[in-house]
């Protein structure tokens, strides 16, 4: 599964939570599991992008709010 992840950011660069989810269809926990593991190896760069309402009310209950949570692919030389 982990080279299958790897696969797909070689090819799109940059995922969000929400699109790795739908597309290996498995469960939070275990993707982000996964995901830690290439953080920490460095070659995966986590970026929380802010929610143009800025309403943590709001935030709470947006079916979008894993989209916010965005997967870089770095590039090693």
């Amino acid at each position: 599964m982990l080279r299958k992840i790897i696969k797909l950011f070689h090819e799109r660069k940059a995922i969000s939570l929400f699109d790795l989810l739908i597309h290996f269809k498995i469960d939070e926990k275990a993707i982000e599991g996964m995901l830690n593991i290439l953080i920490k190896k460095g070659y995966l760069q986590k970026l929380n992008n802010q929610c143009i309402t800025r309403n943590s009310n709001v935030c709470k209950t947006c079916p979008f709010e894993r989209q916010n949570d965005i997967y870089l692919w770095i590039e090693k030389n």
